[in-house]
């Protein structure tokens, strides 16, 4: 993709867009059952509402909350890439003709607009002066992952926290963007903390047979290849309880 002021951003920095880019209704990414399998967040912002119009449930219930905004791309079945901005106003960092509050192109949503474009094989001929004409993506290969903890074959005792920890990284000339773990056999998928290194803390609460699964993803979102990992839960260690060890009254 094209370089911009935001290429050379390092871990820990961020670019903050204009006001007016998050607009009077924006999404969020939850981590429900109609989310896209392979699905990655592009930015991230959080927002503190105390004016009650934050959405609770499906379209009955507002109150007040915090909530994370965040830009999402996914690869559909087909191949083809879903690009989602979550705000009705990401345009108006592209272009100042639009009603309401007074903003500016921003160049860098204008390049990344143009970038996404280009690796979906839709770049117009000709872009508009300061823009840089970018390549369209070879990458097509997902990130390895690796898988330290648990041992494959472990017995683990119910209730108690496993840490599943690894490593993953990309050499398609991409980066690593999620790391995934399921413990129900890829029925659902829950983030894992960290990228090149990570860890997800699961706490079995039944006894039997398991397989965890693990798998990341590139900044084109691109899957790469589902390490299983079979553990075997076994009795609560006693002294012990009905309830998680993590629990209070």
């Amino acid at each position: 993709m094209a370089q911009h002021s935001v290429a050379s951003l390092q871990p820990g920095q961020s670019y903050t867009m204009q006001t007016g880019t998050l607009g009077y209704e924006w999404d969020s990414d939850v981590a429900n059952a109609v989310r896209p399998s392979g699905e990655i967040d592009m930015s991230s912002t959080t927002v503190s509402i105390a004016n009650g119009t934050l959405l609770k449930d499906y379209g009955n219930i507002y109150g007040n909350g915090t909530a994370v905004h965040s830009l999402t791309l996914y690869k559909a079945a087909s191949g083809a890439l879903v690009f989602s901005s979550g705000t009705v106003q990401w345009s108006w960092g592209l272009s100042t003709v639009h009603n309401d509050l007074a903003t500016t192109e921003d160049p860098v949503q204008q390049q990344a607009t143009a970038n996404l474009l280009a690796d979906m094989g839709a770049l117009p001929l000709t872009l508009q002066a300061g823009l840089t004409t970018p390549a369209r993506s070879t990458d097509t290969v997902g990130p390895a992952v690796s898988v330290a903890t648990p041992s494959s074959g472990v017995t683990v005792p119910a209730m108690s926290p496993v840490t599943v920890s690894g490593t993953a990284a990309d050499s398609g000339g991409g980066v690593v963007a999620r790391v995934e773990v399921s413990t129900d056999n890829g029925a659902t998928w829950q983030p894992a903390t960290g990228l090149g290194s990570w860890s997800y803390s699961w706490t079995p609460t039944s006894t039997g047979s398991f397989t965890v699964k693990v798998r990341s993803e590139d900044d084109s979102a691109n899957v790469g290849s589902t390490v299983n990992i079979p553990v075997t839960v076994g009795p609560q260690s006693c002294p012990c309880s009905i309830f998680p060890n993590a629990a209070t009254r």
